[in-house]
């Protein structure tokens, strides 16, 4: 295929043991520091590793105040709303996928929302929250999630962050295991070239796997 446009990344977003944003990502690691710890957020008394890239005592509320002063007024109301009952796993793509299209400038950019896709990585995302549900429901089968039949799959990953942005064009899901966000990012040139979009929202989504994620 011959390209006819020429393609750039503009924005990007993050979260890591090792920083939510880019400045603190990458003086860190230039610093020479691990994401590697010993756990904090997890009961490592019955397993014999105690170390791990843990994210699951991340500050989801300060970063919503963070956000809080660079998005619109009804960008950031509509992305609370959707992360008040969304799985883990939801909440922190969210949050990267927001940051990315800030740090893009997209804000404050003109352009034809149906021709914005948003292409997610990954498969399985909320293995921890299924799992909860199932608990509950062997306890008290009235009780589960209500919006349950919603949130479970991994689609709802890629929706919410499209419902969040107000992005209308393709969205969709690609897997392939640990290739999974390159995978995603060849679909988004794809919807570029071939014309079918002209702003694509790439992501790779989280694995909430426990209690915490990694």
């Amino acid at each position: 295929m011959k390209l006819s446009k020429r393609i750039v990344i503009t924005g990007i977003g993050i979260n890591t043991p090792l920083g939510d944003n880019l400045d603190d990502f990458y003086n860190n690691l230039m610093a020479g520091k691990s994401g590697i710890r010993r756990m904090t957020s997890l009961d490592t008394g019955m397993i014999r590793a105690k170390v791990g890239g843990e994210l699951g005592d991340y500050d989801i509320a300060g970063k919503l105040e963070v956000l809080k002063e660079k998005l619109p007024g009804d960008m950031f109301k509509r992305m609370k709303k959707i992360m008040k009952t969304a799985p883990f796993s939801t909440r922190l793509t969210m949050i990267a996928g927001v940051d990315a299209y800030v740090d893009a400038g997209l804000l404050d950019c003109g352009f034809d929302r149906e021709r914005m896709c948003a292409i997610m990585g990954g498969h399985n995302f909320h293995d921890n929250y299924i799992a909860k549900n199932i608990r509950q429901f062997d306890r008290e089968p009235e009780y589960i999630d209500g919006l349950m039949g919603i949130c479970v799959f991994d689609s709802d990953v890629v929706a919410s962050i499209s419902e969040a942005l107000r992005a209308y064009g393709p969205m969709y899901l690609v897997g392939g295991t640990c290739a999974s966000a390159g995978m995603a990012l060849r679909s988004a040139v794809t919807e570029i070239c071939t014309g079918e979009c002209d702003i694509a929202l790439v992501g790779g989504g989280l694995l909430d796997y426990s209690n915490v994620a990694y």
